[in-house]
């Protein structure tokens, strides 16, 4: 998929093996962020605050590769991601 082109709705993250390294939420912002194991990394918002499937819209970090940690801070709306050198 080309960066900044909407994924289909389910679309898998890749094989089986890949999974969550960090996953930091925010109450404030009503969000998460994630850095899976093969270094990609995502913004996720929900509708509700159940986190349903069908109204969470990622938001992945395009060029992002080799990440290794995350944080949100609510109070100034901010998203940051560690990355290895």
């Amino acid at each position: 998929m080309l960066p900044g082109r909407p994924l289909p709705t389910g679309t898998p993250l890749g094989n089986g093996s890949i999974h969550a390294v960090q996953l930091t939420s925010s109450p404030d912002m009503h969000s998460l962020s994630i850095v899976l194991s093969d270094g990609r990394a995502a913004f996720l918002t929900s509708r509700s605050a159940r986190y349903e499937p069908q109204d969470v819209t990622a938001v992945w970090i395009p060029g992002l590769t080799g990440a290794t940690c995350t944080a949100l801070n609510g109070r100034y709306r901010l998203v940051a991601f560690g990355k290895e050198e």
